[in-house]
């Protein structure tokens, strides 16, 4: 099992993404809970939910994580960190 540390803006990211899987939302409503606190939270999954969150996120960037200009957006920034979060 992988623990990956998340800060609050983090989780609350994941807590309101909708293009997850089911599943891996389900993951997230049962670590996270719907709490939103100023702590770090931890989310606990083996490596092979580690990468389908990673080809997840890396769709989403591939969507949604770049301006007009080509230029990495505030959800861009959000999922390249938590691409690499989720990396072994």
């Amino acid at each position: 099992m992988r623990a990956i540390l998340l800060a609050p803006d983090l989780a609350q990211y994941l807590r309101s993404a909708e293009f997850l899987d089911e599943d891996l939302r389900t993951v997230i409503e049962r670590q996270l809970g719907e709490a939103i606190g100023p702590d770090p939270a931890t989310l606990s999954v083996d490596s092979a939910i580690a990468e389908r969150f990673r080809a997840a996120f890396t769709e989403r960037l591939a969507q949604a994580g770049f301006g007009v200009d080509y230029r990495l957006s505030a959800e861009g920034s959000i999922l390249e960190d938590l691409i690499d979060r989720f990396a072994g």
